[in-house]
Formats: C-alpha cells, sequence, structure tokens
C-alpha cells in the first residue's frame, strides 16, 4: 500500500510554501480508501487488475434508457480533496475501441475536476470515441461554465495521459503535455476541489443523428495511474456522495453539445 504511506508522509510533512504528490498506481495497490466507486446502473463492473483500475461493461439492449435518459456513467469519485495550485494526470488505456454503432453513441473516459463548495461547477478533459469512427481528446465544462469556455477537439490514439492544472489564475487541460486548451479560473473553482474518474456510454438524443434508444456495445477502458500534485490536501473529504454528485450536474452530457458547438460552445454530453 505505497500510496498510502505516501499520502501519510504528505499529511504530516507538507508545508504552506510546497507543493507535494500523491500517486495512484491502481496496477500495483488496487482502489484503496481515498475513493468511492459509482454506477448510474447496474450492468458495470469496476474493479482493478494487471491493467489498473478497469471499468467496464456488457452490450445491453437499451431497454433502461429513455429520451432524455440516454447516459450511464461509472468510476472512482475521489474522497480528498485539494486546493492552491495543482496538476493532476490520469493515464487511460482503452481495451475495447470498437466505434459505437448506435445512433449518435460515444463512449467516454474522463477525468473531472469539481468545486467541493459548489459541485455543479466541473470541468473535464475526456478521451472520446463516436459513432462516426472519430477518435479524439476533448475539454469540457458544467453548464455553469458554458459561458467563459469552449473546448477543443483533435484525433487521438487509444492511450495516453490526460491532465489538468491550476496554477494562479489559469486552468489548463492538455493530453501527454499538449495543451488543448486554457480558461480563467471562475470564482466556483478558485477554491479546493475534488476529482472524479468517470468512464461513460451514452447518445446524443439532441444531435441530427439521433434515429432513437438503440442497443449498446459493450465498454471497457482501463486507468494504470493517477497521480495529484497540490499545495494542500484534506483527507477525508466532505464530497459528495455518488448519487449526490451525479444529480447536481457531474452527470454531465456529451453528444448534447454537438448541437451547440455550432455556436462554439460544448456541455458535457448525453
Amino acid at each position: 500500500m505505497r500510496w498510502i504511506i505516501s499520502f501519510l508522509l504528505v499529511m504530516l510533512l507538507a508545508q504552506p510554501s510546497g507543493a507535494e504528490t500523491i500517486t495512484f498506481d491502481f496496477t500495483a495497490d488496487g482502489i484503496g480508501p481515498a475513493f468511492s466507486s459509482f454506477q448510474t446502473r447496474p450492468f458495470w463492473t469496476i474493479l482493478a487488475d494487471t491493467t489498473g483500475l478497469r471499468v467496464s461493461k456488457p452490450a445491453d439492449d437499451g431497454s433502461s434508457f429513455a429520451v432524455p435518459d440516454t447516459r450511464t456513467d461509472a468510476g472512482l469519485i475521489g474522497r480528498f480533496t485539494f486546493g492552491g495550485d495543482f496538476a493532476t494526470a490520469l493515464d487511460f488505456s482503452w481495451n475495447l475501441t470498437s466505434t459505437p454503432t448506435f445512433s449518435a453513441g460515444d463512449n467516454s473516459a474522463s477525468l473531472i475536476i469539481t468545486s467541493v463548495s459548489d459541485p455543479s461547477f466541473a470541468v473535464a478533459v475526456s478521451s472520446v470515441t463516436l459513432w462516426n469512427d472519430t477518435q479524439r481528446v476533448d475539454v469540457n465544462y458544467s453548464l455553469p461554465l458554458a459561458h467563459l469556455f469552449a473546448g477543443t477537439a483533435f484525433p487521438t490514439p487509444l492511450s495516453g495521459t490526460l491532465e489538468i492544472s491550476r496554477a494562479a489564475s489559469v486552468l489548463t487541460f492538455s493530453w501527454d503535455s499538449n495543451v488543448l486548451n486554457t480558461l480563467a479560473v471562475p470564482p466556483e473553482l478558485q477554491d479546493d476541489v475534488f476529482l472524479t474518474i468517470d468512464a461513460h456510454q451514452g447518445q446524443g438524443w439532441l444531435h441530427e443523428t439521433f434515429t432513437g434508444i438503440d442497443p449498446r456495445e459493450a465498454m471497457d477502458v482501463s486507468f494504470p495511474r493517477l497521480s495529484v500534485t497540490a499545495d494542500r490536501f484534506t483527507f477525508p473529504a466532505p464530497v459528495p456522495e455518488p448519487s449526490t454528485l451525479l444529480l447536481l450536474g457531474v452527470g454531465l452530457v456529451g453528444l448534447a453539445g454537438a448541437v451547440r458547438r455550432r455556436r462554439g460552445l460544448r456541455i458535457f454530453g448525453k
């Protein structure tokens, strides 16, 4: 349990003037008590194996979905918070890489940073596979930030590192150290935050290619390692329970935003 020892050292030795780093190696140490798991439908599997944190689902017939509830999520929510300047890096690797064939469908693996004081404020960087054979990394935001930020996307491989950092008044979103976009930190994200490792599958029911609720293929993604560097850490953290978190807006939408992209905006998609 190396990460537990590392975390205790951070809590005992951290000084206000310097940042400390915690690395969670899911391949070697499992999930551990620093995280709570969640799933919005009961068919997900969340475990740790030799590939890291592994989040997967089987194929389903779509019968549990109805417009506008066309999305399902699963993953981990950090039970610790962090503040000041920070840098987060999440390794990901897709195990099942087939393009979703259901209309306006997407598979996504995300690193999400959420405000502790107002969990409706969140930002994310995601590896996304779409129904139209597009594989890319997206920068996203929750709806309260829509007027502040527009996302960036480009074709990407099926493994890499998702990164979000905050330095002074700027949030930076990167993939494998390639800066995707920056955002002036809004007041709601200037204080302590927590993170979510999220996998989701859904249909963009507002997108023009949506033809109705369809059966969905299986999905399988692994997260080998998470690293968090911050000026301060708090553990345990007063973060919302998973069900509350998703109701408050980090069950965010992805493909519904395709409609809004014409106006230069994106939201987390259904």
